[in-house]
């Protein structure tokens, strides 16, 4: 006849009331790894883990007084130290003085709750003490659970948040728009893209914030709820403000100079060069008029004087305010730059896209004008090149400029410190929102990249379009 008590997949056992086994069946044996000897030679409180012993002894005396059964869990050891976790039910057997009990392993449920315990508390306080607001509210916006940071932003206690309406905190002028998208975000039941407004603490204080609003769903999609996350970004939003201001400033401050610089290059066009053409005119009157050779040839080095003047008040106006440009473009004004250059000795190579790169806006051929310039001055002044080339390049959405020589180079240092001028040039393109790169090295020769975005003037011929 089969013993099913012995074979049995559940731990069966019986002890009395002294605290030993009378007998375990094989699944003891096969689930702590003792042998039936050692279980039943001892104690069973031997083998409880000691911060269990109490309770294990608790619930073993009621079945004294009795208690019909009982359930508990305690930890059994194993012979190699460890220790596995046993759910018991345990009752009086009616045939003898004796206990009967089964036990269950359940380590690996326990191991497995413990470990979500942990997890959840993890999440817990990873969401409590994150540096960015969190809260969870339901579908009407009414808040059950912030988080530290929230509270802060908000200036109310946790007890406070429960319940709070986080549309109370929107600055006025911020409100209308924000709820719009956050009502579409709730019809259309899409999280609400990242927005940024203003956040009014409790006290008054106007903090800047970024929120991202993410829908919870039930199994038929209805929006049941949601979570929204705010960051504070105050300091860089008054980074930012700062920024633009400054390049303002900056973008004033060279209009100023080029507005200046026109009229400079006017006054010298309207006064000291017609002057000085007036003077040789009527100098070269006088001359033909002389009768004597000897008088001619006295009033001639005042007539190339003249000539000289006038030749350094084209070049003083081209540096003050370019003719070229104003009339023809950046583009031939760059040519106009690069003769100049070369009729001074200098070797440089001018490329430019066959698909002429037409007019920009007045400010933006300035700048490129100005760019080119300076790049090209400081090539020719420190580079002991024996060449440079100049390219010039566009497509639809930007300008491509590139000087490159082949001589001495520099190093960074150098050029941060505004050995070659550098600062001014970068200035301009920091401004301008483009990108400056430069490669160079110690007898590598150096190579200049800049990068800025298409403006052409509007139709009207004011202004810009990107």
């Amino acid at each position: 006849m089969i013993d099913f008590f012995e074979f049995s997949n559940e731990m069966l056992c019986l002890a009395d009331h002294r605290g030993y086994f009378t007998r375990v069946n094989q699944a003891w044996i096969k689930t702590l790894g003792w042998s039936a000897e050692e279980l039943t030679s001892r104690p069973y409180f031997d083998f409880v883990h000691p911060d269990d012993l109490e309770a294990t002894i608790r619930e073993a005396s009621l079945l004294q007084i009795g208690h019909e059964s009982v359930r508990f869990e305690n930890r059994y050891r194993c012979p190699d130290g460890s220790y596995r976790w046993l759910a018991w039910q345990a009752a009086p057997d009616p045939n003898s003085d004796l206990i009967v009990a089964t036990a269950r392993d359940v380590t690996f449920q326990k191991l497995q709750t413990e470990a979500l315990r942990e997890s959840e508390e993890r999440f817990r306080t990873l969401v409590t003490r994150a540096p960015v607001g969190i809260v969870q509210a339901d579908a009407e916006g009414s808040v059950f659970f912030a988080n530290d940071k929230w509270c802060e932003l908000a200036g109310v206690a946790p007890d406070e948040a429960l319940g709070f309406a986080w549309k109370h905190l929107i600055h006025p002028d911020d409100f209308a728009a924000l709820v719009d998208i956050w009502q579409k975000s709730l019809e259309t039941r899409r999280d609400m893209p990242l927005q940024e407004f203003r956040f009014v603490h409790k006290n008054g204080v106007i903090r800047w914030t970024a929120s991202v609003v993410t829908m919870l769903k039930d199994s038929t999609g209805a929006v049941t709820g949601q979570i929204c996350t705010v960051q504070d970004i105050t300091e860089r939003k008054a980074a930012h403000d700062a920024l633009l201001a400054e390049q303002e400033l900056l973008r004033q401050s060279l209009e100023l100079q080029e507005r200046e610089r026109k009229l400079i290059a006017y006054d010298i066009h309207d006064g000291f060069m017609q002057y000085a053409i007036g003077a040789i005119l009527h100098l070269q009157g006088c001359q033909s008029n002389l009768d004597s050779p000897g008088a001619a040839e006295l009033i001639e080095p005042g007539i190339k004087a003249l000539r000289q003047a006038i030749d350094e008040g084209r070049r003083v106006m081209n540096g003050v305010r370019n003719y070229v440009l104003d009339q023809f473009g950046v583009t031939q004004a760059i040519e106009e730059l690069v003769k100049e250059h070369v009729m001074a000795g200098a070797k440089i190579e001018f490329v430019h896209s066959e698909n002429d790169l037409g007019r920009l806006t007045p400010e933006w051929e300035t700048a490129v004008y100005r760019i080119a310039q300076e790049a090209i001055t400081n090539a020719v002044k420190h580079s002991q090149s024996p060449r440079i080339r100049i390219k010039l390049d566009h497509d639809d959405q930007r300008i491509l400029l590139e000087v490159k020589d082949w001589g001495i180079g520099t190093t960074l240092e150098q050029a941060s410190r505004g050995v070659h001028g550098l600062p001014g040039m970068k200035e301009r393109i920091k401004l301008l929102r483009g990108r400056f790169n430069m490669e160079s090295s110690p007898n590598g020769g150096t190579r200049i990249e800049i990068e800025l975005p298409m403006r052409r003037p509007t139709s009207a011929g004011h202004g810009a379009a990107d």
